[in-house]
């Protein structure tokens, strides 16, 4: 503060004024605040990549997650509250969930799964996520479709033998299978 700021807080003018105190009490505060911060990761969008009738594989986007913080996460369907405040219904498969933080690429995740197959359309759940001084609660509902069916092309009655028992050509790389 400058000599005339002094002055005018001494007299009662401190308005527009911070006495040092005040600014001291804030930085200590910023200080014990930060650390906190470091866990600044939340919940993405989620992506089923399984179908109805397999077993459920699911992507979680973890933001803002950094290297290292990923041990101390951890990961679990919320408690009973949780469902009544959200309205959900707590299905006995949810039991079943499991969840893993994994790294694919330079991306964090949370990769949600099950053992055995689900045969529910749709799996409606919320997910507690807690670290050393936080939580968070994000509401997820997953939409399993139905598997692909392959449509197997008919043949006409004019087509040569030969091109009919032809079999399929792959290009290099594919696979066919789960």
């Amino acid at each position: 503060f400058s000599r005339y700021d002094r002055t005018m807080a001494a007299e009662g003018n401190d308005s527009n004024v911070m006495p040092m105190e005040h600014l001291y009490r804030l930085l200590l505060l910023l200080t014990f605040i930060a650390p906190l911060t470091g866990h600044a990761a939340t919940l993405g969008q989620a992506r089923v990549n399984s179908f109805l009738g397999q077993p459920v594989v699911a992507e979680i986007d973890l933001i803002g997650l950094t290297g290292g913080k990923h041990e101390d996460l951890r990961l679990r369907i919320a408690n009973e509250r949780h469902f009544e405040r959200m309205g959900i219904v707590y299905e006995r498969l949810l039991s079943e969930l499991l969840f893993d933080v994994v790294r694919s690429g330079r991306q964090w995740l949370v990769r949600a799964r099950t053992e055995r197959p689900i045969t529910e359309p749709f799996i409606d759940f919320p997910l507690q996520m807690t670290w050393p001084g936080g939580q968070m609660i994000r509401q997820y509902t997953l939409l399993l479709d139905p598997p692909k069916r392959v449509r197997t092309a008919r043949v006409s009655g004019d087509t040569p033998i030969a091109a009919r028992q032809r079999p399929p050509t792959m290009a290099a790389g594919n696979s066919y299978g789960p």
